[in-house]
């Protein structure tokens, strides 16, 4: 009975972590879509030689998290995670539209472009792929979709998490650390004791929960994993740092490029490649494979190293300015798409009326 209760459990868990991915991941899909999509719209791009970059090295989807790493944000960051590396599984291609649907695919009635999408699966487990093809107006594709784009060419995903907590939650908790840190370095002086011990008890107050934006209801009391936006950041910079010197190479071969790009979407990669070795040889060996940051990254890398125990802005504009630069495309998050996001874009839109 005992075994019998714990498959049972097992096959529980199991089947809800794959209705949650597959939710995280159909947001995740779709937005990555509507932001490529929109790239393909710009005339500017389509005009350059980023359609060519993107068949061969992939479109680059930026996200920039403004989730808090404490209580429920801390679980969707887990699942925004997830679903994003998920994105490089995912293949898109245009096909012009003859009249003639495939049979599993799924008519877009809204759009006068867009006539019908189709999404096929091939591979299982790690080794899965999708192919997401859309069939679009036959006068748009052949006016709109650049040549490098058609018969069937077809454009990997390159998903990139960045992740900044934005909240008071975030900065009550980076505060009291700081703050117990003080106390700890400065030595028994009573009354600086004092003053920093009510300091730190105000920024405790605002962790667990008073002028919180959206949906401030169960956090309270939660401890925050601060290192977990550190470590997402990191993982960030390398994939972005690799992508840069696929588009920039600054004399690196292209074989070492393409080798350090298998390995940031291989987490296991230097286990794979000597599973014998230790955790900290293994560590060492994925350190060396690595290529180092790239000379156009070098203010993005040092907003990364500053930004343990401090909400730093700077790194969601910088990596956003990148983005941009690299011919990708960008979403921004949070809990709920209202405060956090609406004030993040307004920021976007005055930069951009700033540019004008």
């Amino acid at each position: 009975w005992r075994v019998f209760e714990c498959v049972h459990n097992l096959h529980h868990i199991t089947w809800n972590c794959a209705v949650r991915r597959a939710n995280v991941f159909s947001q995740s899909l779709g937005l990555a879509l509507t932001s490529y999509l929109a790239c393909i719209s710009d005339a500017r791009r389509i005009a350059s030689t980023w359609p060519e970059m993107w068949k061969r090295h992939g479109f680059l989807v930026s996200y920039e998290g403004l989730l808090s790493a404490v209580g429920k944000e801390l679980g969707m960051i887990e699942d925004a995670s997830v679903a994003i590396a998920m994105l490089r599984m995912v293949r898109v291609a245009f096909v012009s539209d003859s009249g003639q649907r495939l049979p599993t695919s799924v008519a877009v009635p809204s759009s006068p472009y867009l006539r019908w999408v189709d999404i096929s699966t091939s591979g299982e487990g790690s080794n899965r792929q999708f192919l997401v093809q859309i069939g679009v107006d036959n006068h748009f594709y052949q006016q709109r979709i650049p040549p490098a784009l058609q018969n069937g060419a077809t454009v990997q995903f390159f998903p990139i998490l960045w992740e900044v907590g934005v909240d008071i939650r975030q900065w009550g908790a980076h505060n009291a650390k700081n703050m117990q840190q003080q106390m700890n370095n400065r030595g028994n002086d009573d009354s600086d004791q004092a003053e920093q011990q009510q300091q730190a008890a105000a920024a405790a107050a605002a962790q667990g929960g008073g002028i919180l934006d959206d949906d401030d209801d169960d956090d309270t009391g939660d401890i925050p994993d601060d290192d977990v936006l550190v470590a997402l950041n990191y993982e960030a910079l390398r994939k972005i740092n690799v992508y840069t010197y696929a588009v920039n190479p600054q004399n690196v071969p292209a074989q070492t490029i393409q080798a350090a790009m298998q390995q940031v979407f291989a987490p296991n990669y230097a286990e794979m490649a000597n599973p014998s070795a230790s955790a900290d040889a293994r560590q060492q060996q994925a350190s060396q494979d690595l290529l180092p940051v790239h000379p156009s990254l070098s203010l993005l890398h040092s907003h990364i190293i500053s930004s343990a125990g401090k909400m730093n802005h700077s790194i969601l504009d910088e990596a956003a300015t990148i983005a941009q630069q690299l011919g990708g495309g960008g979403l921004v998050f949070c809990k709920s798409g209202k405060d956090r996001t609406a004030m993040h874009l307004t920021y976007k839109q005055a930069q951009f009326a700033a540019r004008l």
